[in-house]
């Protein structure tokens, strides 16, 4: 009889363990959407902010450099985001490109997969992928 009980306990508890584990990443999906949107919308500013006169043949000159890494989930107030701003706005050539931060909030193991799906087309990939070290090949 306690051999049963002991199963039942079990399969409770890896059943919970099972939905906690679901429920922690199940928000990444609607983050993922509103990054982009948000993503969108800065490209859109920064090549309005730009000042040009002759309207959009100038700003389309203009280079988008697309920078990817894990968000933490504070957005711009992250300490990567921050140094990224501030690495552009010391660029000596800023005026010819413009900067697209493209933060990926999902947890470890969906952050990973988004990035090898981005990688694998052209127009999906970014220019540059933020790692930990434990990720690149030695």
């Amino acid at each position: 009889m306690r051999g049963v009980s002991m199963k039942k306990s079990l399969c409770l508890l890896l059943a919970a363990v099972m939905i906690l584990s679901l429920t922690a990443c199940a928000g990444s999906k609607h983050a993922a959407n509103s990054d982009t949107e948000t993503n969108d919308i800065q490209t859109k500013e920064s090549t309005s902010a730009s000042g040009d006169n002759n309207g959009g043949a100038a700003a389309a000159k203009k280079s988008v450099i697309t920078v990817t890494f894990r968000d933490d989930g504070r957005g711009e107030n992250s300490t990567l985001w921050k140094w990224l701003q501030t690495a552009y706005d010391s660029f000596d050539k800023k005026d010819s490109c413009v900067l697209n931060i493209a933060p990926i909030t999902a947890c470890e193991g969906d952050y990973f997969a988004k990035i090898a799906l981005s990688l694998q087309s052209e127009k999906t990939a970014p220019d540059l992928v933020a790692e930990d070290t434990f990720q690149l090949a030695t």
